[in-house]
């Protein structure tokens, strides 16, 4: 039993809003989020966002559901408290920064509490493989979305 924290991060070819409005499209992220069979949104925020979301995730062990209410410090941060579902408590925040280059470092960060023991080189595993997989698809997502028509704020080409 206890806690578990982990994060990663991957720099993404785009803008902080770019990899912000594709983690908002909560209704798409079941096609390119690694394990997430199913996402829907039960209530949104003044702007629109979805603020309560639930979340159906395949893990090694089962399917695990649960349920955040986001927060938005737009386009730099989406953080979700827990609300309920099959974990005794869960946090988790996506995290966007822009680089010096122009690019976005993103850091996915979560913190667990299963509310029951889980073999240290299983947690190992699902923070090595599932959050550096959901980063990089992320990065995948972001930057198919963009090729082609460029980043927003980039001049058409000449």
């Amino acid at each position: 039993m206890g806690w578990h924290e982990a994060d990663t991060s991957v720099v993404v070819a785009a803008h902080p809003q770019d990899c912000f409005d594709v983690l908002i499209d909560c209704i798409g992220m079941p096609e390119w989020q690694v394990g997430l069979r199913a996402c829907s949104v039960s209530s949104r925020d003044e702007q629109g966002r979805p603020r309560d979301v639930a979340f159906e995730v395949d893990t090694i062990v089962k399917t695990m559901r649960y349920t955040l209410r986001h927060s938005y410090e737009e386009p730099h941060r989406i953080s979700g408290e827990y609300l309920d579902g099959d974990f005794k408590d869960f946090a988790g925040e996506w995290l966007m920064e822009e680089t010096a280059r122009g690019e976005t470092r993103v850091t996915f960060k979560v913190g667990i509490d299963p509310g029951a023991w889980i073999p240290g080189h299983l947690v190992r595993t699902i923070n090595e493989q599932i959050l550096r997989e959901s980063v990089q698809r992320l990065k995948t997502e972001v930057e198919q979305r963009l090729d082609g028509r460029g980043r927003e704020s980039d001049p058409p080409p000449a």
